[in-house]
């Protein structure tokens, strides 16, 4: 073989192999286009299934749109509604007050009379209890004096029985003195 032939043929294998690696990559390429043509067909399948559910979202969100219109609605009613009660109620509580203060006065006259009366009160206590105490000492001072005035009036009696005896005997010796003269 010549120089040639061995040029042809180094060339000819370079070729080869590079065709061979050409190939190879060849069917690794078909692969992953099989692969993303699959891939493809199931997004499109998920795309289908997709704009349905979007499809059906859509009647919802008109579902919720008058929903949410209906709820704004109600929302608005309730809160009037709230504003009214609020009057009402700040109404009703000056009227309340207006009913109430006259009583809260009276209430507040009452406690203060009230107070007074204690007051009184206490100072009656206090001289029915100085006057217990002077009835108490008087009542004392009474027995004590009962007592003696008894004692006095016993010693009276023995005292009149004792003088009587003695008028007796003084008589006596006078009718005999009378009498030995």
């Amino acid at each position: 073989m010549t120089d040639h032939d061995r040029v042809l043929r180094e060339a000819y294998d370079e070729a080869y192999r590079q065709n061979q690696n050409l190939r190879n990559e060849l069917r690794a390429k078909d692969l992953e286009l099989q692969q993303k043509d699959a891939r493809i067909e199931e997004l499109k399948f998920d795309n289908t299934n997709l704009r349905r559910s979007l499809d059906s979202l859509s009647n919802l969100d008109g579902l919720q749109e008058d929903e949410i219109h209906n709820l704004k609605r109600k929302n608005s009613k309730l809160r009037k509604d709230k504003d009214d009660l609020n009057a009402r109620t700040r109404e009703l509580r000056h009227e309340m007050d207006a009913k109430i203060r006259p009583m809260v006065d009276q209430i507040n006259a009452l406690k203060q009379e009230v107070a007074n009366w204690r007051l009184q009160f206490e100072s009656e206590k206090r001289k029915n209890n100085d006057l217990e105490r002077r009835y108490g000492r008087l009542r004392e001072n009474l027995d004590i004096h009962t007592q003696q005035s008894e004692a006095f009036r016993t010693q009276n009696e023995n005292l009149r029985a004792e003088n009587e005896q003695l008028a007796q005997v003084l008589e006596l010796e006078r009718r005999l003195r009378v009498s030995r003269f």
